[in-house]
């Protein structure tokens, strides 16, 4: 019976430990940051050399082998997305310049500018999600 209970209490631990390392409040800047920028580069950098290409934007994991990325429609819209987000100009997105876009979202979404995002400013729509974070 203990060993049963100690096997479910660390079930338990693990899957909710993510969401006991927020506050009960939200998510900090950090947390937001680290979040969806491993979101992000799990999703997008599909070489896994560090960096997210325009080409990687335009074919992104998800898009179940159609045809999509070859529409010239998705070709603006990565070519948007990687001018927002290259702040070196570099043609392709690091890791840092992901956190300063992220932080800029963070921004935005914090309305009441408390340094966290509370649980309805999480769930708010007004920011949709770009370059698949």
């Amino acid at each position: 019976m203990l060993k049963t209970t100690l096997i479910a209490a660390g079930v338990l631990a693990l899957a909710t430990g993510p969401t006991l390392a927020q506050p009960a409040n939200g998510m900090t800047l950090t947390q937001f940051q680290t979040e969806r920028a491993d979101r992000m580069f799990l999703r997008l950098d599909t070489n896994k050399d560090g960096k997210i290409t325009g080409e990687e934007l335009k074919v992104r994991k998800g898009d179940k082998g159609d045809k999509r990325h070859d529409h010239p429609k998705r070709h603006m819209q990565a070519k948007r997305e990687l001018a927002r987000m290259d702040a070196d100009k570099d043609r392709v997105i690091t890791r840092a310049e992901a956190s300063a876009a992220l932080a800029e979202r963070f921004k935005r979404r914090d309305v009441n500018n408390d340094g966290v995002l509370s649980q309805e400013e999480l769930r708010a729509k007004g920011d949709k999600a770009k370059v698949g974070v």
